[in-house]
């Protein structure tokens, strides 16, 4: 939900500039997480035929897709790539914040934890996309340990 909610506004945004090819063009080479996806499931149902799937279809979906997707990412790197290197720009502007909040996750300085979980309690309220799982409802004080959800 939060995702449709930025997206949505993008889009809104970009569309009043009046070309919606900008738009195509912008963020079509961020489709290659899409690609991977699908790839990578297509992978793992040549490999491993065996384990279970969810959701099943037909072969032939999945591929059609990703050819679909994969020209969705390539014509606008041809047509005009210098929006499209501004998309990637962007793209690789969050990957610091990734490092920062996944990744350097062990090593990552008390501040800067309780600045994150003070972010993320603000958004799941805000946007109401999940329960905390705080003992308080407030971050940032030292009763900051996760507790187990029974069910």
């Amino acid at each position: 939900m939060p995702v449709t909610i930025v997206l949505g506004g993008l889009t809104l945004i970009y569309t009043q500039i009046g070309d919606i090819q900008f738009l195509f063009n912008f963020f079509g080479f961020l489709r290659f997480t899409d690609i991977a996806s699908i790839a990578g499931m297509l992978w793992w149902r040549y490999k491993k035929p065996d384990l279970p799937r969810p959701i099943k279809l037909p072969i032939i979906i999945p591929i059609l897709y990703l050819l679909a997707d994969t020209c969705l990412m390539v014509i606008p790197l041809y047509t005009n790539t210098l929006n499209c290197v501004y998309g990637i720009l962007i793209f690789l502007a969050g990957l610091p914040f990734y490092y920062l909040g996944v990744l350097y996750d062990k090593k990552r300085p008390n501040t800067m934890t309780k600045m994150f979980d003070s972010v993320t309690w603000f958004l799941q309220m805000f946007l109401q996309v999940s329960e905390t799982d705080w003992k308080k409802s407030k971050p940032g004080s030292n009763n900051n340990t996760k507790t187990v959800k029974s069910n």
